[in-house]
């Protein structure tokens, strides 16, 4: 399970079809039909019925897109913060931990 799965998945449960989807992603609707069909094997069970007029979320589909938003909403989050700098100021101050005799006075902080 990745998380382009996971948007594939959300993206064809708000269009209503793979090609929607794939339009919305800027894919292939092979790509987004293949993406679900590898997660639907991993995960053992149908996440949409496929017709003619569309797709529908079937019970596995829906509870795993309310879990899959929650991880696509922190995956983006966490992608935001790491691109803003935020991170990398965070970083800036690191603590080392040295190899000392007894009796030394323990870790040693230092700032880059």
């Amino acid at each position: 399970m990745n998380v382009k799965q996971l948007r594939y998945v959300l993206a064809t449960l708000s269009q209503g079809s793979f090609s929607a989807a794939a339009t919305r992603e800027g894919v292939s609707v092979q790509a987004v039909s293949k993406a679900v069909s590898e997660l639907e094997r991993e995960i053992g069970g149908a996440l949409f019925e496929r017709a003619s007029s569309g797709v529908h979320a079937t019970a596995l589909g829906e509870a795993l897109a309310a879990r899959a938003r929650a991880v696509v909403r922190g995956y983006d989050d966490l992608a935001r913060f790491v691109s803003s700098g935020d991170a990398t100021q965070r970083a800036q101050t690191r603590f080392a931990w040295a190899s000392v005799a007894p009796g030394s006075r323990g870790p040693i902080a230092s700032s880059r």
